[in-house]
């Protein structure tokens, strides 16, 4: 008998008591956890502003040692008028997010002729501690003891067997979305002054392929040029890449714009 009560009640199923006391605690549970998921989406929002802002300071850094000695100063790397406006004190992503950009120069030792110029620069992007650690880069003066309007450049290696001046530096992209008015420009880095091959500025688009070349340009182990690219993605702010190349023998370089699709 009380077999046969239990199969029956077991054949009910779930009470409406039941049902609304399991609602009950789902809903009690749940609002308990959504602290937990709003905080891991603010870590995940932080994160991502501090990995834009690491990017930010190291494309600022690049700019900087792209400069002349003579020209690296707290006025200019905070102008946002100095070198195409390339500097500043604010930057602002395709996502309206703000950031703040301030170069810092510590000239060591002080005087009129410093051997070098140690140069930080901060990133936040809003109130109280949201910034990233400075990132510093140190510039060496190359040739201290001298006063001009700019440094005297270094000896150019002459070709031989580690050197040659017949290399060629291919630079290609993968979308048609390069800045026209600054387009991809390649600066020697090895020397000073830094020097700028010509032409001075390239255009790789459609009717180019896609790519660029810049030849009969010096090469060596100790040879680099820098080569910078400004483009404009879809529903994007400009934006800037650079890279380091060794130019030991002709090269191809290839710059990647599709994660900014």
């Amino acid at each position: 008998m009380n077999e046969s009560v239990r199969t029956r009640h077991a054949a009910r199923g779930f009470s409406m008591v039941e049902l609304l006391v399991t609602v009950i605690l789902a809903g009690i549970i749940f609002a308990a956890m959504v602290p937990v998921f709003a905080s891991a989406l603010k870590k995940t929002s932080q994160d991502n502003f501090r990995v834009t802002a690491t990017n930010i300071a190291q494309d600022r850094i690049e700019k900087i040692r792209m400069l002349d000695f003579l020209d690296i100063t707290t006025d200019n790397l905070n102008d946002p008028n100095f070198a195409d406006n390339e500097f500043g004190t604010s930057f602002v992503t395709v996502s309206g997010k703000s950031y703040n950009v301030e170069s810092i120069l510590v000239v060591d030792p002080v005087s009129s002729s410093p051997k070098y110029k140690t140069v930080k620069v901060k990133v936040s992007w809003g109130a109280g501690a949201s910034d990233i650690p400075a990132v510093g880069t140190v510039v060496m003066n190359p040739e201290p003891g001298t006063v001009g309007s700019s440094p005297t450049p270094t000896a150019i290696p002459s070709p031989g067997s580690t050197t040659g001046t017949n290399y060629t530096l291919v630079v290609s992209v993968t979308d048609d979305d390069v800045d026209h008015s600054y387009g991809v420009r390649v600066v020697r880095t090895d020397i000073s002054p830094r020097t700028t091959p010509p032409p001075t500025m390239q255009i790789p688009d459609a009717t180019s392929g896609l790519t660029c070349s810049w030849t009969n340009l010096i090469g060596g182990p100790d040879v680099h040029y820098l080569i910078t690219i400004k483009f404009t993605p879809p529903g994007y702010s400009s934006l800037t890449l650079t890279k380091d190349v060794p130019l030991i023998d002709s090269t191809s370089v290839y710059f990647d714009t599709n994660p900014y699709q």
